[in-house]
């Protein structure tokens, strides 16, 4: 009996470190800039790179598979961070996209993207609609561009975030901390999925992932 319980403990333990572990994404070196254009299906830098997905509603302390999928997509060159970001939604017409730049547009169907360069550090906040607005941590309108593109069942971002913004340039094999979240709105009632497993909050960066710079 002793030795059985000894066992279902150490299982315990196992699955407890599992479920603790951060999630792990992966950003290529780009040969070439993405062309921005929205065409992705057309795109050799971007069909080279593997979308991520497994994002999970979150509120109420629990998580779930969320309803309307998101996947991504990471590349980088020497002075840029490269997004991709595919958001399936079947109800296209009825998404929100009012919001301008520099105003709140995670109040509208929308994208966050949270990064720190150095784990438990200063983190940066980025956040864009379907229109392609952007707010980010104030005060100051970072220099970072997003073009926007709305298709018959998704939406989709193209992302150029420079380097300069976090004052560090990456190098192969470097792992920052890293989260992108998605903001749902609809008929009934606001929804909010994260790729990392967060519990109530986008702002819970120990529950972040890790974004490792590919060589």
């Amino acid at each position: 009996m002793r030795l059985i319980f000894i066992l279902f403990s150490c299982v315990l333990a196992v699955l407890s470190c599992t479920a603790n572990e951060n999630k792990i994404c992966h950003a290529y070196h780009l040969e070439s800039e993405p062309a921005m254009d929205g065409q992705i299906d057309k795109s050799s830098v971007w069909n080279k790179i593997p979308y991520i997905s497994g994002f999970a509603k979150i509120g109420s302390g629990e998580t779930s598979p969320a309803k309307k999928e998101t996947s991504f997509k990471l590349g980088y060159t020497e002075n840029t961070l490269y997004l991709l970001v595919k958001c399936d939604d079947s109800e296209i017409s009825e998404i929100l996209d009012s919001h301008k730049d520099k105003e709140s547009v995670f109040a509208d169907d929308s994208i966050e993207i949270f990064i720190s360069p150095e784990a438990g550090g200063r983190y940066f906040q980025f956040a864009t609609n379907p229109a392609g607005s952007r707010w980010n941590t104030p005060p100051v309108l970072w220099d970072w561009k997003v073009k926007a593109f709305k298709k018959k069942d998704c939406w989709i971002l193209e992302i150029k975030i420079p380097f300069e913004i976090f004052k560090i340039m990456p190098d192969g094999g470097d792992s920052w901390s890293f989260n992108i979240c998605r903001n749902i709105q609809s008929k009934s009632g606001r929804f909010s999925s994260s790729w990392s497993p967060v519990k109530n909050s986008f702002h819970e960066q120990r529950n972040w992932g890790r974004l490792i710079f590919e060589k």
